[in-house]
């Protein structure tokens, strides 16, 4: 099987799994997150997931987007560890029970290394910026 990064993410390309089936593999993975889920805001979690899901299918090119389906969020949850850092921080922030089971749970299936959240209340639908590096702008820094 051929894995390879596209567009933000890794999918399988030209194997016997195809992209559906990458798809269906990265929920099956996420499915004992609902556990944090159900102690976290739901609504802001779904509004987060629905728009990182806009974003992912179109590029970039939204601006309202709706709460994504519980397929959706299982998908975000398992394909970005940026989104899990940003559930992980969303469940913590939703009380003790939150915290602990997003601290044990982030152990197992980690967010984006480095990534830290601060502050204390962020609105909903946050979605990460794209940082590209440019090799070429290195050279001409001072």
């Amino acid at each position: 099987m051929d894995i390879t990064p596209y567009r933000g993410g890794w999918h399988a390309r030209e194997s016997k799994i195809g992209l559906g089936g990458m798809r269906r593999l990265q929920q099956f993975i996420a499915i004992p997150l609902l556990l944090v889920f159900a102690l976290a805001d739901r609504d802001v979690v779904l509004a987060d997931a629905g728009r990182w899901a806009a974003i992912d299918e179109t590029g970039g090119r939204c601006f309202d987007s709706p709460p994504a389906a519980l397929s959706e969020l299982l998908h975000m949850l398992g394909k970005y560890p940026e989104y899990r850092s940003l559930f992980y921080f969303r469940a913590a922030m939703h009380g003790v029970l939150g915290k602990v089971t997003a601290r044990i749970a982030g152990v197992i299936w980690r967010g984006a290394p480095g990534l830290l959240i601060g502050g204390g209340t962020i609105g909903p639908a946050v979605h990460r910026a794209r940082v590209r590096h440019d090799p070429r702008r290195e050279k001409h820094r001072p």
